[in-house]
């Protein structure tokens, strides 16, 4: 048997107002912010142009009243008294906004971070540009036109960070297959391993960052040292079943450090500290290095340094043309610095 829908009219009342209370905080997002705000009426007529249905203005004024109540980013700059119908007063609001998650200066700050970044792919990029932009109003603008010349989708790094990620949360193994460039052509070709593979298999800590390029930092499948692949370099991820190791076995390795001087049985990796050693992301210990830094042919070069090798540099020595410089850091690094 069928039973045919009661009408309820105040379960419909109460959809209305919930319908009426989205379509208002839809068009507040959109069409408002701390400088440029919008009246009652202003909002009826936009959810008549965007939506295609009409509420009165009464209705309007209780469903801000309401997104203020539940806690919305919902605010008004002024507001007056007026004459009740009981012949009392009440208070009146005017001039409505929302206030984005983002403000202009952090958006910019995001958006230019990722239109400045070469390797992030063009689509990728402007995708989340797009999704950036949309969480301001429409006075909101960037500036930013992707330039034709910028690469499209490169689906290696989108997918590596994916599976990597993965593999980390999961405190899981992971195989790839890893390539480099071919002097030749120009293309990346894969590497074998030392072993003659194609496949390596890694258990992975972290994802790291380093002059715009994304790495994974990653022990062997013994455990016994970390190394870094570029993400965009690997190929053919798959997150194993098996857990990953916890650097318990010591083997000989010119190119690396053992994970269990650097992290502890079980303990997670210090990204930070690990960084500050490795400026190129190249492997090896290590070590104190010092050397001569001439301001008088930079005069800005201490700026310079510390900025590439970071606050924990120490300079001694100093004189009017020179100063010496003290780090503990991979000695390759120093050699490859970028000082202007």
């Amino acid at each position: 048997m069928q039973y045919e829908h009661e009408y309820d009219p105040m379960t419909e009342s109460i959809k209305t107002t919930k319908e009426l209370t989205l379509l208002v905080l839809d068009v507040l997002k959109k069409h408002s912010d701390i400088n440029n705000t919008l009246t009652q009426s202003g909002i009826q007529k936009l959810i008549i142009e965007h939506h295609g249905k009409k509420y009165g203005v009464k209705a309007i004024r209780d469903s801000l009243n309401h997104l203020v109540a539940l806690g919305f980013d919902v605010y008004w700059k002024n507001e007056g008294k007026r004459n009740a119908a009981d012949g009392d007063y009440e208070t009146v609001r005017y001039d409505w906004y929302y206030v984005h998650e983002f403000d202009p200066t952090e958006l910019h700050f995001l958006i230019d971070g990722l239109f400045f970044s070469k390797y992030i792919p063009k689509n990728q990029c402007k995708h989340i540009i797009e999704k950036l932009v949309n969480q301001s109003s429409k006075y909101f603008k960037h500036g930013h036109k992707m330039p034709d010349s910028r690469p499209n989708a490169n689906h290696r790094l989108l997918n590596a960070i994916g599976a990597v990620n993965e593999a980390i949360e999961r405190r899981l193994q992971i195989s790839f297959q890893f390539n480099a460039y071919d002097v030749k052509d120009k293309k990346l070709k894969p590497v074998p391993d030392r072993n003659g593979s194609l496949i390596r298999t890694v258990s992975p800590y972290r994802i790291a960052i380093k002059n715009e390029r994304f790495y994974m930092i990653c022990a062997f499948d013994k455990g016994d040292y970390f190394y870094h692949f570029r993400l965009d370099y690997m190929d053919n991820l798959k997150v194993l079943g098996e857990e990953r190791e916890k650097g318990k076995k010591t083997v000989n390795a010119v190119h690396a450090r053992k994970v269990s001087e650097i992290l502890g049985v079980g303990r997670e990796l210090d990204l930070e500290n690990y960084l500050k050693a490795r400026v190129y992301m190249h492997g090896g210990k290590p070590v104190q290095v010092k050397f001569r830094a001439y301001t008088s042919a930079n005069p800005y070069i201490v700026g310079h340094i510390i900025d590439w090798l970071g606050e924990d540099v120490e300079f001694t020595d100093v004189s009017e043309e020179s100063v010496t410089v003290s780090i503990n850091t991979n000695p390759k690094a120093c050699i490859l610095i970028n000082i202007p």
